[in-house]
């Protein structure tokens, strides 16, 4: 009997979910106790490769000759599912025609599964915490709502950061910062400047959203009225 190898899916690492219908299906070699590339017998003929959506399934694409190769690009046509589990499974084939297991636990030859992420996630407007408008410190902090993306969730959240509102490209000072929460606290802000944000948003799978609209602007200022006030008492006028 031939022995069986692992197998998993993605480019070089093991992926859980991925945007395409287009992957990749790695695997490594099959050996014997001895470590040579052979089933201690005949030797390795030639691995196969399938995809189901069940361990061992062959739903999707029908067991495959890959040759004598470790990974192949694998299109698996228009017909995926969003938040399905999707197997790769491999196996490999001596010369006497006989093939190694495949089973997910223990595993062997198969893959832990992946599933179809290809929705963009909505993205999510910014605005100045408590919508001030003013802020007399010199930080200024936003704020933004949690996008529950359907179906792989939400990883995080790039924004940026302007100076300009009818400029506000060549008028950045943060560009596409990653962050994981639903703030951001921009530090050494400058009095008399007003600050706008956008976001978009990364779910796991990877999709990246447009980024949404410009949040109302706030305006940095930490200096207090100057003069001198007079004061008078008990003079009525008029």
């Amino acid at each position: 009997e031939a022995s069986g190898g692992w197998a998993g899916t993605g480019t070089g690492n093991d992926i859980s979910w991925s945007t395409t219908s287009i992957i990749k299906v790695h695997w490594n070699k099959s050996f014997d106790p001895s470590g040579a590339e052979t089933d201690g017998g005949s030797g390795i003929l030639r691995y196969w490769y399938a995809v189901g959506t069940t361990p061992g399934g062959t739903d999707i694409i029908e067991w495959t000759d890959a040759g004598i190769s470790y990974s192949t690009a694998v299109s698996l046509g228009l017909s995926l599912s969003d938040g399905v589990t999707y197997y790769s499974s491999v196996r490999s084939e001596n010369g006497a025609g006989l093939y190694s297991r495949v089973r997910l636990s223990p595993r062997e030859g198969e893959s832990d599964g992946f599933r179809i992420d290809t929705q963009v996630p909505v993205p999510t407007q910014p605005y100045p915490d408590a919508n001030a408008e003013y802020v007399s410190t010199t930080s200024v902090k936003f704020v933004w709502q949690q996008v529950n993306d359907i179906p792989s969730g939400t990883s995080g959240y790039y924004i940026i950061i302007s100076t300009g509102l009818q400029d506000f490209n060549s008028s950045r000072i943060v560009n596409d910062e990653f962050v994981t929460t639903t703030t951001y606290i921009l530090l050494s802000c400058q009095t008399g400047i007003r600050y706008y944000a956008r976001l978009k948003v990364k779910d796991i799978a990877g999709n990246i959203s447009n980024y949404d609209g410009t949040s109302t602007g706030v305006l940095v200022d930490t200096t207090a009225p100057v003069g001198t006030i007079t004061v008078y008492d008990g003079v009525t006028f008029g």
